[in-house]
């Protein structure tokens, strides 16, 4: 065998996974099922609760899902839906996924949060560990004031998006109707305020009986067509 049979082969001999790797994927289970137990929380739509599995075995459970992960046969539930009442006495949609989904979900988490978050940059807030939409807010607060700038208090609301709206420089946010995709989509549309100021201004520009520009020295004011 000649140097480049030799490094033929070495390019297609697969590199061996280390045990320390292989442990933490198995690893990753046990572990995503403790924090979502920790968690608490209801049955999902199958109604499964930790008693249940706990019951029938936390051991067999945890390598049944792991065999329908391996085999590419697992398939998540639907969210089952529940409202919980709010401070203003009106009622917020929550999901409850089943405790399998999330245990999947916490163990993609484990794996995937470490990767993605060494690349976030620290102003980012969203769906981060130990930062919250409040966190945010704060942070702008500090850079209005590094700025020497102030915010209007009364005039600033905290909104809850999508179930409400917001106005900011003439676009309101929020949920809207489109003709491209003949349905609703977060995103930004001109507010009523902006609109009505568009108007008054069309009509001041289109009116008849207005008087003429002084750069428009021919214009006469027009009478009313009869």
């Amino acid at each position: 065998m000649n140097a480049e049979q030799a490094s033929k082969q070495s390019s297609r001999t697969p590199t061996p996974r280390s045990k320390g790797e292989g442990r933490r994927r198995e690893d990753s289970s046990p572990h995503a099922y403790d924090c979502c137990k920790a968690n608490g929380g209801a049955a999902g739509v199958d109604g499964q609760t930790f008693a249940d599995i706990e019951q029938y075995g936390l051991e067999r459970w945890l390598g049944a899902l792991a065999e329908e992960l391996r085999v590419k046969a697992y398939r998540p539930s639907p969210v089952r839906r529940v409202w919980i009442p709010k401070p203003d006495r009106k009622q917020r949609p929550l999901g409850i996924p089943t405790i399998k989904d999330r245990v999947v979900q916490t163990a993609a988490l484990l794996v995937l949060e470490p990767i993605f978050e060494a690349d976030l940059q620290p102003e980012q807030y969203a769906y981060r560990a130990n930062r919250s939409a409040l966190d945010a807010v704060n942070h702008v607060r500090d850079l209005l004031t590094a700025l020497k700038l102030t915010v209007n208090e009364t005039k600033t609301h905290v909104r809850e998006v999508p179930a409400e709206t917001f106005d900011f420089l003439g676009y309101t946010f929020g949920l809207h109707w489109t003709h491209r995709t003949k349905r609703k989509i977060l995103c930004g549309a001109p507010s009523k305020k902006r609109v009505a100021r568009v108007c008054e201004r069309i009509s001041a520009i289109t009116d008849r009986k207005r008087e003429p520009s002084p750069r428009a020295g021919c214009w006469k004011t027009a009478s009313p067509v009869r």
